[in-house]
């Protein structure tokens, strides 16, 4: 990044042979950050592009594609809702599809998409006068539409802000487990470290997890912060915190 700019919550796409990653770009001057992204050829930043720019915060920008679509939910408690955009022309150009979950404060949104036909929508949500969205983690179930969007029956599934946070897309390992990357955020400390959650049992009536690996910043002197896991196929992406801010 520039160094005015932050850039963190990378997501890992790929379009044909073509591999780019969408993330965070947190302008300090500006106080808040934009979705940008990097397209990625040999392991070098061959372009780079700014694809959503508001008055308002927007980060986590999650993405995936469903058919030959292109899908994408950046975070964006600060106008009160989730917003799903729909590419139209890849990776440039995209429209407001839909908007869910108006007048809650959500952030980093994730989808799970089963072979059933159902969307799994994980989310933390703040319902208090703090605006902590670190402690709760929410689910519903959706159709392919995002309508008929039902509650889990446990909601919050998770008050704890050690693991709650989500922290990257769900994924399935070598041994087709279902993970869950989430953040360990403790004290005031923000992006403290990282979670790899396997997903045990997941209904509209049960859910239930157990800690698979956990990463903390211990691995270089310099780093004191890792809050962020993504991975397409092969490759994986993660963001790391020094000198107060992420990269």
């Amino acid at each position: 990044p520039q160094k005015d700019q932050a850039w963190a919550d990378p997501f890992l796409i790929s379009n044909g042979n073509d591999k780019y990653i969408f993330f965070e770009n947190f302008e300090f001057k500006k106080d808040r950050g934009k979705i940008s992204y990097i397209k990625i050829e040999d392991n070098k930043i061959i372009e780079k592009f700014d694809v959503l720019k508001f008055k308002y915060h927007l980060s986590y920008p999650f993405i995936w594609k469903e058919n030959k679509n292109f899908f994408m939910i950046p975070e964006s408690s600060k106008d009160k809702s989730v917003q799903i955009w729909k590419s139209i022309k890849f990776p440039k150009k995209w429209v407001l599809y839909k908007k869910i979950f108006e007048g809650e404060s959500c952030v980093d949104t994730t989808i799970l998409n089963t072979t059933n036909g159902y969307k799994w929508i994980f989310t933390n949500k703040s319902t208090d006068k703090y605006d902590d969205h670190n402690s709760e983690l929410y689910i519903y179930r959706a159709d392919n539409k995002f309508n008929n969007i039902k509650s889990h029956k446990l909601n919050p599934v998770i008050i704890d802000s050690r693991i709650a946070r989500n922290a990257g897309n769900i994924f399935y390992d070598h041994n087709h487990n279902l993970i869950r990357p989430s953040q360990i955020n403790v004290l005031d400390f923000y992006g403290k470290g990282l979670n790899l959650r396997k997903i045990n049992k997941l209904n509209l009536n049960e859910f239930k997890e157990s800690k698979l690996r956990e990463f903390k910043p211990n691995f270089n002197k310099k780093i004191i912060g890792i809050h962020h896991f993504s991975n397409d196929k092969k490759k994986f992406a993660i963001d790391l915190k020094y000198n107060n801010f992420f990269l």
